[in-house]
């Protein structure tokens, strides 16, 4: 099935948007700079793991490199904590500030899991402390108290399960994590939990996440602001806060605070099909022809 023209409106750069309005406004055309942190409009990275977390393998000065080469001009970290201790997180924090600033703002975070809540994972974005809460509620609370985001990582991960006593008080949901769904296309059940939260809870701002763990794996997604990036990491939060960013793919964009109609529901459930068969058979081809290179999707 052919996907409609708007999913398919040239590069990742000058895509079609999907929510509001399908016309790609004018700060859509960057301002290119020397320096990434005076490009207008800010893109960046969301759910980045380093090798402060147990299974990611690049460093903190590989990824600062990677950014500024691919013009990205903020990255937010999302480190497992789970295996890491108070020192752990504050050594990692310190890192992230020795290296932020260096053409690429790093905005600091971590990743918990919680198995007795419905097995969600919470990224807690723009924290520099451990969190010690062992439930879910009482972390957001956390989370929100120290003036991070709290945002629900992968639903497709756990079954789209949300737990009730949180859906008020979380920042957003990663309605798109390039790993666990596809670098293509958001998935339409994650879309579709999001805008059954945003009833309850209009503040949930929709988020477009890579959940890299190397930067060989970079899987063409990133976040794009409205406007160039803010002058200090608290305003970098502030505007995801409130909505002002758009998640990017090779095909489509994605509104943060505007969930997108009912007929591009069934676009996506179209596209990523076809698209995820396709990405699948290349890969296939490539393991099987051409031996399998490190860095290939599996």
């Amino acid at each position: 099935m052919r996907l409609p023209p708007v999913l398919w409106k040239g590069s990742s750069l000058r895509g079609g948007v999907i929510g509001r309005s399908s016309a790609v406004p004018a700060r859509d055309v960057p301002t290119v700079s020397e320096d990434p942190l005076r490009e207008s409009p800010a893109r960046g990275l969301f759910h980045v793991h380093t090798n402060h977390s147990f299974d990611g393998e690049s460093s903190i000065e590989e990824l600062v490199r990677f950014c500024r080469g691919n013009r990205f001009a903020f990255v937010c970290v999302t480190e497992h904590a789970d295996r890491m201790d108070e020192e752990s997180v504050r050594r990692a924090v310190r890192e992230y500030d020795a290296c932020s600033g260096n053409g690429v703002r790093i905005i600091p975070g971590f990743e918990y899991a919680f198995p007795e809540d419905d097995g969600v994972h919470l990224l807690c974005v723009g924290i520099r402390e451990a969190i010690r809460e062992k439930r879910i509620a009482g972390a957001v609370d956390e989370v929100r108290r120290s003036g991070g985001l709290a945002i629900v990582a992968h639903p497709s991960r756990n079954g789209y399960r949300i737990p009730e006593e949180i859906v008020p008080a979380i920042d957003g949901i990663e309605i798109w994590n390039a790993s666990y769904d596809s670098r293509y296309l958001p998935d339409t059940r994650s879309l579709e939990l999001w805008n059954s939260v945003r009833k309850r809870n209009p503040g949930v701002m929709a988020y477009t996440g890579l959940d890299m763990h190397d930067i060989r794996r970079y899987r063409e997604v990133f976040l794009q602001l409205e406007r160039e990036l803010p002058g200090s990491e608290i305003d970098v939060i502030e505007e995801l806060r409130q909505g002002r960013f758009i998640g990017k793919g090779r095909f489509v964009s994605v509104e943060a605070s505007a969930p997108p109609p009912p007929v591009e529901f069934l676009a996506f459930r179209a596209g990523r099909y076809s698209l995820r068969q396709a990405d699948r058979f290349l890969w296939a081809w490539k393991r099987t022809f051409a031996g399998k290179k490190k860095g290939e999707p599996g």
